[in-house]
């Protein structure tokens, strides 16, 4: 029978939210992978970085605890946190980026053509 979970060290990036110093220190990053919460607990010495750094976009780096049948983070126990670039927020859609042009002046007809001919 396949185990339902594994641990491994890992890291999980996302943005850092919903701190919780009860019982026992813990936050949530939300992974911009699988777009899903991924609990993280962390030790006392941590405490001024998830303050530093709530809101934002970090990589957590620790022993990440997975599904095995999705391998899609779970929880994570902390051991570094490391902030990133704010430029960085999302990869650019297709819409957003400018044309890239291959054939020069001509127009793609032609282009294509001179392609074919040149075969």
């Amino acid at each position: 029978m396949r185990e339902k979970q594994y641990v491994t060290p890992s890291s999980v990036d996302g943005k850092l939210d919903v701190v919780n110093v009860h019982s026992r220190y813990r936050f949530s990053v939300f992974d911009e992978l699988h777009f899903k919460e991924v609990r993280c607990h962390f030790p006392d010495h941590l405490l001024d970085a998830v303050k530093g750094n709530l809101g934002k976009r970090v990589t957590v780096i620790g022993d990440v605890k997975f599904d095995a049948n999705t391998d899609r983070p779970i929880s994570i126990m902390v051991e570094e946190i490391e902030p990133l670039d704010e430029c960085d927020l999302k990869p650019k859609l297709f819409s957003e980026m400018r044309p890239i042009n291959i054939s020069g002046d001509l127009p793609s007809e032609d282009y294509v053509r001179r392609l074919r001919n040149d075969a």
